[in-house]
C-alpha cells in the first residue's frame, strides 16, 4: 500500500476503503497523502512482541470484525497476547467499525458511555 500511495493515491485510497468495506468513500487530498505514508511507515515497525509496558498500567479493549480483511484475527491475538491484558471483542462486519457500535462495545465493557 505504501508503494501504491507514492504511485497512484487515488486510486491506493479506494482499493483500502473498499477492502475496509466502504463503497462511497471520501476522495483523498493530496495533502493527506504523507501522514498515510507515515502512518504506514510505522505500522511497519516491530510487532508487538516489542512493546515495552512493563510498569504500565491499562486496560485495552481490542475489536475485532468477523469479515476483516485488513488486519487477520491471528494479529489481533498477537497484540493481545503482547499487553499481557485486556478484553478482544469480536464484532461482525469488516475493518470499518461505525462509532455507534464502538461506543456500544465501550459501554457494554466499562459501563462507561462515550456518548
Amino acid at each position: 500500500m505504501l508503494n501504491g500511495l507514492g504511485k497512484n493515491p487515488e486510486t491506493t485510497v479506494r482499493w483500502f476503503w473498499r477492502r475496509c468495506g466502504i463503497k462511497s468513500a471520501p476522495r483523498i487530498r493530496q495533502g493527506d497523502v504523507r501522514g498515510l505514508a507515515r502512518g504506514l511507515e510505522y505500522l511497519m515497525q516491530p510487532g508487538p512482541e516489542h512493546i515495552e509496558h512493563q510498569d504500565m498500567q491499562f486496560c485495552t479493549t481490542l475489536i475485532h470484525g468477523s469479515r476483516d480483511r485488513i488486519v487477520p484475527r491471528q494479529a489481533l491475538l498477537e497484540v493481545h497476547a503482547a499487553l499481557g491484558q485486556g478484553r478482544p471483542v469480536y464484532t461482525s462486519g469488516g475493518h470499518f467499525i461505525a462509532e455507534e457500535k464502538i461506543w456500544q462495545i465501550t459501554y457494554e465493557q466499562t459501563g462507561t458511555k462515550i456518548f
